[in-house]
């Protein structure tokens, strides 16, 4: 009945339409549109219209202390995978500096995010930091650590003049994938 009825009867098309007309006096019941609508409320009405906006904001503060660390936590995560394409980006158009800046931006703002990780990693490798070795041994430590990673990680290796960890990581290397 609410959507079966057809406001045109001439119309070719058979299109549906929703009646509205109880969403707006509903929508008056709750908020009269005159004075002279409010008058006539009766007080319960009024009790109920104010009892029902107190619990609306009361389920508003519970719901958002409840949810509001995992929504801050994604928002963190998607502001993370921005600058890491800000990082990657850059690195890209040869602004070393930036890209460097905008992935330890990404990885103090989400530690254990695997893309900021492994971003940084590799930026801090390619400007000869030994704070490299941490981002690497970290993504190690996560699992999630690839054959290329570990090949950043011997160049991190040889950049900081560990030349021993580098050809025992790199013999090991060479012993799993002799191919590649």
């Amino acid at each position: 009945m609410l959507s079966s009825q057809n406001l045109d009867p001439h119309s070719s098309g058979r299109r549906r339409f929703f009646l509205v007309r109880w969403a707006l006096a509903l929508w008056h019941a709750l908020f009269p549109p005159t004075r002279a609508h409010q008058d006539r409320q009766s007080s319960a009405t009024r009790l109920a219209v104010a009892w029902g906006f107190v619990l609306l904001c009361v389920a508003g503060m519970v719901l958002s202390l409840l949810y509001a660390r995992p929504i801050y936590g994604i928002y963190k995560e998607w502001r993370s995978a921005a600058l890491v394409r800000q990082a990657r980006d850059l690195r890209d158009k040869g602004d070393i500096v930036g890209a460097v800046i905008s992935a330890g931006k990404a990885a103090v703002m989400t530690p254990d995010f695997e893309p900021a990780v492994r971003m940084n990693a590799e930026m801090l490798t390619i400007i000869s930091q030994e704070a490299a070795l941490y981002f690497w041994d970290k993504l190690s430590r996560m699992g999630v650590i690839t054959l290329e990673d570990r090949m950043g990680w011997v160049k991190a290796l040889e950049h900081t003049h560990r030349d021993k960890e580098a050809a025992q990581m790199l013999e090991v290397l060479l012993t799993e994938h002799p191919a590649q």
